[in-house]
């Protein structure tokens, strides 16, 4: 994979709003194949991309997407600087060099409180940041040894309450409900895993490097990934006061508003963690079906309030 030519995509994609992959391959001179697959990369990298087909179509960013500077590591924002300044001297009257270096050169320096972790290793799989400083130290940890491909020991507890002590190969942050992650290869298990970082009791850098494996088809932050879990058609009237957050969970397009009236229909995983989601929303919801959600709250709704009694 040639990535000067990736990240000149990525920023043909930034600054237009459509691109044709004719274009593209015949600016990068590659061929539209090889155009498909590096916007495929952008894809999984977490870059919003959007592909219509037809005679009006394209390749395009979705619209009011920002590349955040946390997308770079420090020694890529200065691995920039010096390839502008060697386009400087090729080019003398290379507009905006002062500009673009000052811009890069404080964003590389850049060490907000908010900017703990500076590696370019993190996958956000929607919902808010959260915050990680009460994980400062384990993130450290972690972070380091994703930069060095070097592997940790962990001491785990699971939701089970078993506790194991693990040798992990960290990849990458991933955040998935406000919840922190670090995907790695478990040697214990012999296959990638997600570890909740509220969950590591005990961190331990072992200097010991690994060779790069390639990631399984089905990732944690991949649609329809390796959840056996049953679907449902959840039907939900909603109120305004709590429209937006029914659009940020579900999506947009599945909520619906005629005579002032919210209704929300989506297909999505039936499990535990719906019904305490659903319960979240207190009574500015009601599910509509199926029967047996509807049956389920219900009788939880019944079991806290006999606890209160």
């Amino acid at each position: 994979m040639n990535i000067p030519i990736v990240f000149g995509i990525l920023i043909e994609l930034l600054n237009s709003k459509q691109v044709k992959s004719s274009y593209l391959a015949e600016k990068f001179k590659v061929s539209t194949r090889t155009v498909f697959r590096y916007v495929n990369v952008l894809a999984e990298a977490g870059i919003p991309i959007c592909s219509q087909t037809g005679k009006n179509g394209g390749i395009s960013i979705i619209p009011d997407y920002k590349l955040d500077a946390m997308y770079f590591t420090k020694k890529e924002m200065k691995d920039l600087v010096s390839a502008i300044e060697i386009l400087k001297i090729d080019k003398p009257d290379f507009a905006n060099y002062e500009v673009l270096t000052a811009k890069l050169n404080a964003t590389a320096n850049c060490s907000t409180a908010c900017n703990i972790l500076e590696s370019d290793k993190i996958v956000v799989d929607g919902g808010a940041w959260g915050d990680l400083k009460k994980y400062r130290s384990k993130a450290n940890v972690i972070e380091q040894a994703i930069n060095k491909s070097e592997s940790v020991t962990i001491e785990y507890h699971d939701r089970g309450n078993s506790v194991s002590v693990r040798e992990i190969e960290p990849y990458l942050f991933l955040l998935k409900n406000s919840v922190w992650y670090v995907y790695a290869y478990c040697r214990l298990k012999q296959s990638f895993k997600t570890f909740k970082l509220s969950r590591i009791t005990k961190i331990a850098p072992n200097d010991t490097p690994y060779e790069k494996r390639s990631f399984p088809q089905n990732k944690p932050w991949t649609l329809g990934s390796d959840s056996n879990e049953p679907t449902v058609e959840l039907i939900l009237n909603c109120s305004h006061k709590v429209r937006y957050d029914i659009e940020e969970w579900l999506g947009i397009e599945s909520v619906t508003v005629e005579n002032d009236k919210c209704t929300a229909r989506a297909e999505i995983k039936e499990n535990a963690e719906l019904i305490g989601k659903l319960l979240s929303f207190g009574n500015e919801i009601s599910v509509v079906s199926p029967k047996r959600i509807k049956d389920k709250i219900y009788d939880v709704c019944k079991s806290i309030i006999a606890s209160y009694k």
